[in-house]
């Protein structure tokens, strides 16, 4: 995990100061990313010499392992590819109904939210293998005891973040966007909790894979999927742009639940 997180602090700290650096000095969109790309290629090295202390960093390859592996997970990615489609789904339902214009503002605040939802996943992800751990041991009261403790935790921060967002998101969107987002403050909430179900799904389709229920995280994801179609529409034409964020939250809490007897079964 040191080399995880050291390698993306320097990959961002690099693209960052390049993309900054370029956009100053040629005005240059293009440049600007091709130098992004450049700084990352050392990093990408240095990646590579960390990864050969732990094993071989050469591929090889068993098409028939992988071909197993490819019937066992399709399911799985399929379900991967519906959950994504989730939010793509209302957010361009919601450029149809009320313009580009408004999806563009309600991007541009969500942005910040997508930071809870990034934290959220990095959080659970060490835990996944104690999950595992503890279902391969079929110790299913302390699998069931773990989850119902993330899921207080994710509660709790939950709470946390609404309240800062009462606090301070109305300045801190004026300080990064300007007062033409400023007056759209009022989406941050909805953002947020959308934010935040969209990490819950995602930890609910990391358990499912745990526990080997590829079938379970397909159905979960394509209930979220088939939800999210009609809500999407019907809730923005009610509450306009925030509309978007209840589609998506309600949605991925349908996927939740459709997943949760898969999860806590033996």
């Amino acid at each position: 995990m040191f080399y995880c997180g050291m390698s993306m602090l320097l990959r961002g700290i690099l693209s960052l100061l390049v993309f900054c650096a370029g956009m100053y000095i040629s005005h240059s969109l293009v440049l600007s990313i091709v130098l992004m790309i450049a700084v990352s290629l050392p990093v990408m090295i240095v990646d590579a010499l960390w990864a050969s202390n732990f094993d071989t960093i050469v591929p090889s390859f068993r098409f028939k392992a992988m071909s197993e592996l490819f019937y066992k997970c399709l399911p799985a990615t399929v379900g991967v590819f519906c959950c994504a489609a989730v939010t793509s789904v209302s957010r361009q339902e919601l450029a149809t109904v009320l313009g580009a214009s408004m999806l563009g503002v309600y991007s541009s605040v969500c942005s910040p939210a997508a930071i809870v939802q990034a934290g959220a996943a990095n959080a659970y992800a060490p835990l996944l293998g104690v999950f595992a751990s503890a279902s391969e041991s079929g110790d299913n009261k302390t699998f069931n005891a773990m989850l119902m403790k993330v899921v207080l935790g994710a509660l709790v921060l939950s709470i946390v973040i609404l309240f800062a967002c009462f606090i301070c998101g109305d300045y801190l969107l004026g300080l990064i966007f300007g007062d033409q987002i400023h007056q759209y403050s009022f989406l941050l909430y909805g953002a947020v909790i959308s934010s935040l179900l969209t990490a819950f799904i995602g930890f609910f389709s990391d358990l499912t894979i745990v526990k080997r229920k590829m079938a379970g995280n397909l159905v979960g994801n394509l209930v979220a999927l088939i939800v999210a179609v009609p809500l999407s529409s019907l809730l923005i034409r009610l509450f306009g742009p925030n509309g978007t964020s209840a589609a998506i939250s309600l949605a991925y809490l349908v996927g939740c639940v459709a997943m949760l007897p898969c999860i806590i079964r033996k």
